[in-house]
């Protein structure tokens, strides 16, 4: 079983019944930047950024206030977007939740996966600045086709009584 959590390529952790890190795969110590001795026995949300303050709460109290969870916050939390910080970065994963229940139906484990996203979110940003230049192209694109229609607008009288000055001045020449 171990062998075949250290290949999975997402992160990966093991929290007992309080919430502390039981194991952390190879991906998980990737992302935080640390061996397993500095991750073995710490609390995961020493580990995780959000602005999702249920998410926070859910670590901070939720999680193990309760030790039968229901269908619906494990929903609420499943693919929750946070940020795993390390000891040099922080990486947008996408993060979910499994409550594994011993015999009696109390909380024993929680399995915590966490997916990173990180070019997903370099992709949405690249997505989000090619649609402010294309607004602000279509922006400059009207700009341009009303100034052309603002200079037919006002060529169209000038251009009118030019034709009629012309016009006076060859019946004062004749």
């Amino acid at each position: 079983t171990v062998t075949i959590l250290e290949s999975i390529t997402d992160a990966i952790f093991i929290l007992n019944d309080k919430g502390l890190i039981q194991y952390a795969n190879r991906s998980a110590q990737h992302y935080l930047q640390l061996p397993l001795e500095g991750i073995i026995g710490l609390d995961l949300s020493n580990f995780i950024n959000s602005e999702n303050e249920e998410i926070l709460q859910f670590l901070d109290h939720g999680l193990y206030s309760d030790p039968v969870r229901t269908e619906a916050d494990h929903e609420i939390f499943s693919n929750s977007e946070v940020e795993l910080h390390g000891t040099r970065e922080s990486i947008p994963v996408l993060i979910n939740f499994s409550i594994i229940p011993d015999a009696d139906g109390q909380l024993k484990y929680t399995i915590v996966t966490a997916k990173e996203i990180a070019y997903r979110k370099r992709l949405e940003k690249e997505l989000r600045n090619r649609q402010v230049l294309s607004v602000s192209f279509d922006r400059l694109k009207a700009l341009g086709e009303m100034s052309v229609g603002l200079v037919h607008t006002l060529g169209q009288p000038v251009t009118a009584m030019e034709l009629r000055l012309q016009h006076i001045s060859q019946l004062d020449d004749m």
